[in-house]
């Protein structure tokens, strides 16, 4: 009985796995999401990644996200 037990719980646990598994696509569903090669292809969008990554790191100052010390 506890080798049934034991069976049946790795046979539902396989299945649990494998029934999770169904869409590994990481593309972006949405149609106005930007792609890499979209946005780095012209001087604006270098120039709108240095903007974000600048506005980021002047927001956080030097204690980081946020933090006031």
């Amino acid at each position: 009985m506890k080798k049934l037990f034991r069976y049946l719980l790795f046979v539902l646990a396989l299945s649990v796995v494998a029934l999770s598994c169904e869409k590994l696509d990481l593309q972006p569903t949405s149609s106005t999401a930007l792609m890499e090669d979209e946005v780095y292809a012209t001087y604006e969008g270098y120039h709108g990644v240095f903007l974000k990554i600048y506005s980021a790191m002047a927001v956080a100052g030097q204690g980081g996200a946020g933090v006031m010390m």
